[in-house]
C-alpha cells in the first residue's frame, strides 16, 4: 500500500503541474487506492495515443521539451521513501545469462562499463527522482507529439543521467544504427530546461550502455521462469546487444560531441 500511495502523490504531483501523464482519478472523498475484492485498484484516465518503436525528429524535439521539463520538476522533488538504485551502475547483474551466449559475452562487457563508470566524479552527478524505464513501450505518440509517460512502476531516486540514459540506449539507438540524427534534436531542447554538466553527459552515454547490457541479462533471466517464451525471450537480449554494439561503436567521444 505505501508503494502505491507513493506512486499516487508523485503522479498528482507531476498532473498538478502539466506533465504528460495519466491523471490518477479519485473518489469523491478524494481517494487514489480503491479496495475492490480485496485487491488494490487505482484508475487512470484514458489518453489517446500509441506506443512506438521509433520516432522522428518532430517527437524528440518534442520528448526533449517535456522530459527536460519533467527531471527539471523532479529534481526538486522529496526523495523520502523511494528507493535508491544508483547502484546498478557499478554492479555487474547477476544472472544465468553473464554466460557467454551465442558470442554475447555480457559479463566480459559489463565489466568494461563498470570500470569506466567507476571513473566518473559522482560529486558531479545529480540525483533525483525519477521515471527509470522510458522505454519505446512507455510513452504514448499522437500526431508527432508526446501525450502520456506511462507505467511509473519502475519509479526510483537514482543520478539524473539515467533518466535520460534509458531513452538513448532504448529509443534513439535502434538496431540498425544509432539516430545521431535525433540526440542532437533531442538534448539542444531537453538542456533548454536542464543543462547537464560534462559528467553528466558521460554518465548519460556510459549508464545507456550499462542499461542496455542489463536489458539482456534481466530477458534472460525469464527463460527459467517462463522457458516456453525462450525464443521471443532470446530475440528481445540479441536486440539489446546489437544495440549496445550499434551505441559502443559510436564512442563517448562522438556522444559528447552530439549532445554539446
Amino acid at each position: 500500500m505505501k508503494f502505491i500511495e507513493t506512486q499516487n502523490k508523485l503522479s498528482d504531483f507531476l498532473n498538478e503541474r502539466g506533465v504528460a501523464i495519466p491523471r490518477i482519478v479519485h473518489t469523491s472523498l478524494g481517494k487514489g487506492i480503491l479496495i475492490y475484492k480485496k485487491k488494490k485498484v487505482v484508475i487512470q484516465e484514458f489518453v489517446e495515443g500509441k506506443e512506438t518503436e521509433t520516432i522522428n525528429s518532430k517527437i524528440a524535439l518534442d520528448m526533449g521539451e517535456k522530459i527536460g521539463i519533467l527531471d527539471k520538476l523532479l529534481l526538486k522533488y522529496s526523495s523520502k521513501g523511494i528507493r535508491w538504485q544508483g547502484k546498478i551502475h557499478f554492479e555487474v547483474m547477476k544472472g544465468e545469462s553473464l554466460k557467454k551466449i551465442d558470442n554475447m559475452d555480457f559479463k566480459e562487457e559489463s565489466l568494461k562499463v563498470i570500470k569506466e563508470c567507476n571513473k566518473l566524479d559522482r560529486s558531479k552527478l545529480r540525483k533525483c527522482v525519477m521515471h527509470g524505464d522510458i522505454c519505446e513501450s512507455n510513452f504514448l505518440v499522437k500526431d508527432n507529439k508526446l501525450k502520456a509517460i506511462i507505467d511509473w512502476d519502475d519509479f526510483q531516486y537514482n543520478y539524473l543521467a539515467f533518466d535520460v540514459a534509458v531513452f538513448v540506449g532504448h529509443v534513439l539507438t535502434e538496431e540498425r544504427r544509432v539516430r545521431t540524427d535525433l540526440i542532437g534534436i533531442f538534448f539542444k531542447e531537453y538542456q533548454k530546461y536542464l543543462k547537464l554538466n560534462k559528467e553528466e553527459i558521460k554518465a548519460v552515454y556510459l549508464f545507456a550502455k550499462k542499461r542496455l547490457l542489463d536489458g539482456a541479462v534481466w530477458s534472460i533471466n525469464l527463460v527459467s521462469k517462463h522457458p516456453e517464451k525462450k525464443e521471443e525471450v532470446y530475440r528481445w537480449a540479441k536486440i539489446a546487444w546489437i544495440k549496445y554494439l550499434n551505441l559502443d561503436n559510436l564512442g563517448l567521444d562522438k556522444f559528447q560531441e552530439l549532445v554539446k
